[in-house]
C-alpha cells in the first residue's frame, strides 16, 4: 500500500521525537534538589537531540521504504531545534513549579495545552511565512494538532511519574 508509507514514516518520527523529550523531561524531573533548573535544563537538551534524532529515523524510514521525503526545511531544521529546546525548557520548568502545587492532571493538561498552542502558532507563523508556495491546509493542521498534543501528553506523563513517585 504505497499511501501507508508516508504515513509509516511520520509515526517513526512523530513516536521517537515524543519518547525522547518525555524521558528528557521524566530524568529532569527526578532530580529533587534542583528539580525545576534540572527538568529545564533536560528540556533544553532533549528536544533538540530528539528534533535531529526524529528527522533522522523519518529520513532512513523514507529511504528503508524507498520513496523521497517532504521537500525543502521552512523553517530551517536548526530554527526549530532552538525553538523545540525554548518551549521544552519552559515546560520542564513550569512542570516542575506545577509538581509542588497540582494534585490533579487538569492543570497539567492545561499547562502543556496552553504551551502547545503558544508554540504551534510560532511555528505555524514560520512556516506560512517562510513557505515559498502556500502549504496544503491538511498538513497545517496536522502539523498543528502534533505541536499541541505533544506537549500536552509529555505534561500528562509527568504528572504520573510524580504522582507515583507520591504515592511510594
Amino acid at each position: 500500500m504505497p499511501g501507508m508509507k508516508p504515513i509509516i514514516a511520520d509515526l517513526v518520527q512523530k513516536v521517537s521525537w515524543s519518547f525522547i523529550v518525555c524521558v528528557g523531561l521524566v530524568i529532569g524531573s527526578g532530580m529533587n534538589k534542583y528539580q525545576g533548573v534540572m527538568t529545564g535544563a533536560a528540556g533544553t537538551i532533549a528536544a533538540p537531540l530528539a528534533f535531529h534524532t526524529a528527522r533522522v529515523l523519518h529520513k532512513s524510514t523514507l529511504e528503508a521504504l524507498a520513496i523521497a521525503g517532504p521537500a525543502g526545511g521552512v523553517p530551517s531544521p536548526m530554527v526549530l531545534a532552538a525553538i523545540k529546546a525554548v518551549e521544552y525548557a519552559w515546560l520542564g520548568v513550569a512542570l516542575a513549579w506545577l509538581t509542588k502545587r497540582a494534585a490533579t492532571g487538569k492543570p497539567y493538561a492545561m499547562l502543556g495545552l496552553a504551551t502547545g498552542v503558544v508554540f504551534a502558532e510560532v511555528i505555524i507563523g514560520l512556516v506560512l511565512t517562510q513557505s515559498p508556495t502556500a502549504p496544503a491546509p491538511a498538513a497545517l493542521v496536522s502539523r498543528a494538532v502534533n505541536e499541541v498534543l505533544f506537549p500536552v501528553g509529555c505534561s500528562l506523563v509527568l504528572f504520573a511519574v510524580h504522582n507515583k513517585q507520591e504515592a511510594r
